[in-house]
């Protein structure tokens, strides 16, 4: 009887605990461009770009969270941190080199950023803008994902979902550069 109360109650306690507990944690990605996606990006002809990349304050820390059983796990993310490089391995891909003085010109810009801690949802916008031949063009992408329910999964997805962007910028370039 006195075994049986003091597992009740450990039990008690323990399922108390559990139930109001949450955690924080910073999702890395990955920040790089897989091998098999490197090879798909096709150099130009062009020397050199003036390149720059404007991140957005909203993508410094974007939230969002998962119920397991009792405990509430809050995610967080930095898209800025997330896309900067990848942006920057494609942009070292497709041309020679950059440097500030070319006339040719990419601006990258995240233009919105929401990211919905409630339902565990990101909506992300970014404008590409290129001057090439003194001639101004700009295309805006905008993707949205659920965030993956399994934490192991979620760098990955994450990943995948920055890829599209990367992709998109990709054959935006090929098009402003005469890329074959």
């Amino acid at each position: 009887m006195k075994n049986s109360l003091m597992k009740f109650i450990c039990i008690s306690i323990l399922s108390f605990l559990l139930s109001s507990c949450s955690t924080t944690r910073q999702i890395t990605i990955p920040s790089t461009i897989k091998a098999d996606m490197q090879q798909l990006i096709k150099s130009t002809k062009v020397d050199a770009v003036n390149y720059s990349f404007h991140p957005n304050s909203k993508a410094d820390l974007c939230k969002y969270q998962h119920t397991y059983g009792g405990l509430t796990v809050n995610n967080e993310i930095n898209i800025n941190k997330a896309l900067e490089p990848l942006l920057a391995e494609l942009i070292q891909s497709k041309f020679a080199k950059t440097e500030r003085a070319s006339q040719n010109i990419i601006d990258v810009k995240i233009v919105d950023v929401n990211s919905d801690e409630s339902n565990a949802t990101l909506l992300l916008v970014l404008e590409t803008t290129v001057t090439h031949k003194n001639i101004k063009n700009s295309k805006q992408l905008s993707y949205s994902m659920s965030y993956p329910y399994n934490s192991s999964d979620q760098p990955a997805a994450i990943h995948s979902f920055l890829m599209k962007f990367i992709i998109g910028i990709d054959k935006f370039l090929d098009n402003e550069f005469d890329v074959q």
